[in-house]
C-alpha cells in the first residue's frame, strides 16, 4: 500500500482483488481498479491530478480529484469554481 499527498489531495494505491491491478482512492474516493504497479497507479493519478489543475472547473472531472475547499457544487451536483458556473452547464 502507498498513502501520499499531492497538491492538496490524498492519494491511495492498494494491491486490487485481481491478478495485477491496484486500487486507487483520491481524497477517499474510490477510483476503481487498473492495470500496474501501486507506484504506477500513484503517477497516473498524480498526471491527472495535473491535468485537472491546468483545466479546472471544466465539468469533466469528479469532486474527489479537487483539492478540498478549492470547489463548490452547484444545483446540478457538478463541481464549479467557488461563485461560479461550470462550462458544461453553458
Amino acid at each position: 500500500m502507498i498513502r501520499e499527498t499531492y497538491r492538496g489531495r490524498q492519494l491511495k494505491a492498494v494491491k486490487g482483488k485481481f491478478y495485477g491491478k491496484t486500487q486507487i482512492f483520491v481524497n477517499g474516493a474510490d477510483c476503481g481498479e487498473w492495470f500496474g504497479t501501486e507506484a504506477e497507479q500513484i503517477e497516473c493519478a498524480k498526471r491527472a491530478i495535473n491535468e485537472v489543475d491546468a483545466r479546472p472547473y471544466e465539468g469533466l472531472w469528479g469532486e474527489c480529484w479537487y483539492e478540498p475547499g478549492a470547489y463548490e457544487l452547484n444545483e446540478f451536483g457538478q463541481v464549479v469554481a467557488p461563485g461560479g458556473i461550470s462550462a458544461a452547464a453553458l
